[in-house]
C-alpha cells in the first residue's frame, strides 16, 4: 500500500507541473465572471443562481480536471513510453494504476477546494451568503462523484488504444451518466418495451452521477431526509467504482508495453 500512495502522490506532483491547472484556472475564472454578472437580477435571484452556477463549476472543474489527468498520463505512457522507466523500480502494475487513479483524485479535490475558496472570496466582496453549511455538503457529495470519475477514465484509457478514443469514451460516459435517469423516465412514457429494455441496460451498465446532485436529492425530500440519503451515494460510489477498477485491472495486466 505504501508504494501506492508513493505513485500517487509522484503522479498528483507530475501533473501539477503541465499546463492543467492554467487552463482550469481560466475557466474557473469565466465562471465567476458569469455569476457577477448574475447581480443585475436582483439580490435573491443573484443568491439562488450564484449557488447553482457554482455547483455547476465545481463539478465541471472536478471532471475537466480528471479527464485532462487520464489524458496527459495516457499520452505520456503510450507517446513517450514512461512505464518502462518506471517499472524498473519494484513496484506492481496494480500499484501503477491505484497510483494513478488516486493522484488523479487528489489533483481533482485540490482544484475542487480552490473553487469553493473563489466562491467565498466571490461572496464576500458581493456581500451574499453564497458559501453556507447546504453548498459546502452539495459540493463534497459532486467530489464524490468526480472521485468516481477517475477509475472509469483509468478504465477507458486502459481499453482505448488512443488518446482521443480513451477521451472521447471516458467524456460520453461522463455526460451520459447524467441522463439515463431522465431519459429512462422520457422512454417509458412512449410505451415502447424494446426501446425501453435497451435505455434501462444503459441506465444500469451506465455510472449513475445523478446520485451525487444531494441538493436536488434533498429537494425531492418532503420529510426530514433519513441517512440513507447521505450514505447511498458512498456505497453506489465504493460498489461501483470497486468493480470498474478491477475490470481496468484485469485489463492493465495483460496490456503490452
Amino acid at each position: 500500500m505504501r508504494e501506492t500512495w508513493v505513485v500517487a502522490w509522484n503522479v498528483f506532483r507530475q501533473l501539477l507541473r503541465n499546463r492543467i491547472l492554467a487552463v482550469l484556472t481560466l475557466f474557473a475564472f469565466v465562471m465567476v465572471g458569469v455569476i457577477c454578472f448574475l447581480g443585475d437580477l436582483g439580490q435573491e435571484a443573484e443568491l439562488r443562481l450564484a449557488r447553482d452556477f457554482g455547483l455547476l463549476g465545481i463539478e465541471i472543474v472536478g471532471f475537466l480536471t480528471v479527464l485532462l489527468c487520464h489524458v496527459v498520463l495516457l499520452f505520456e505512457e503510450t507517446g513517450l513510453k514512461t512505464y518502462g522507466i518506471l517499472l524498473v523500480r519494484p513496484v506492481e502494475r496494480w500499484q501503477v494504476l491505484a497510483g494513478r487513479t488516486l493522484g488523479a483524485i487528489l489533483l481533482a479535490l485540490m482544484n475542487e477546494f480552490g473553487m469553493l475558496a473563489l466562491l467565498a472570496l466571490l461572496a464576500w466582496w458581493r456581500g451574499l451568503a453564497i458559501v453556507d453549511g447546504e453548498l459546502v455538503v452539495g459540493a463534497a457529495y459532486l467530489a464524490l462523484g468526480v472521485a468516481l470519475f477517475s477509475p472509469i477514465a483509468a478504465f477507458f484509457g486502459v481499453l482505448a488504444s488512443s488518446v482521443p478514443v480513451a477521451a472521447t469514451f471516458a467524456g460520453f460516459v461522463y455526460v451520459l451518466g447524467h441522463f439515463t435517469t431522465n431519459l429512462l423516465e422520457w422512454v417509458q412514457r412512449m410505451g415502447n418495451p424494446g426501446l425501453q429494455a435497451v435505455v434501462k441496460g444503459m441506465y444500469y451498465l451506465a455510472p449513475n452521477f445523478s446520485v451525487f446532485n444531494l441538493k436536488e436529492g434533498l429537494e425531492q425530500t418532503q420529510s426530514v431526509p433519513g441517512w440513507g440519503v447521505f450514505l447511498w451515494p458512498w456505497g453506489y460510489a465504493l460498489a461501483y467504482g470497486g468493480v470498474v477498477f478491477l475490470f481496468a485491472l484485469w485489463r492493465y495486466e495483460r496490456k503490452d508495453f
